[in-house]
């Protein structure tokens, strides 16, 4: 049987069998979810290793946010 290898979406690191990880859903929302081997395979979830990658993710998202704001003309 073949294990599936996950890594951390922002550093690369190896998930193992004792990390807690957890997952990161940010379309319209931003949700920290924590780890699912039953969602993980999930493509709108990003995998995150901890709390410090998980802070360079919502950096990401509000900067995106951030963005999107600039671009709607005013009414």
């Amino acid at each position: 049987m073949i294990d599936t290898v996950y890594k951390c979406d922002v550093c690369n690191a190896v998930r193992g069998p004792e990390n807690h990880w957890l997952m990161v859903y940010s379309r319209r929302d931003f949700e920290v979810l924590p780890w699912s081997d039953e969602t993980a395979n999930d493509e709108r979830n990003q995998h995150i290793c901890g709390a410090a990658c998980a802070h360079v993710v919502l950096d990401r998202y509000l900067e995106s946010l951030r963005k999107e704001s600039e671009n709607v003309p005013s009414v």
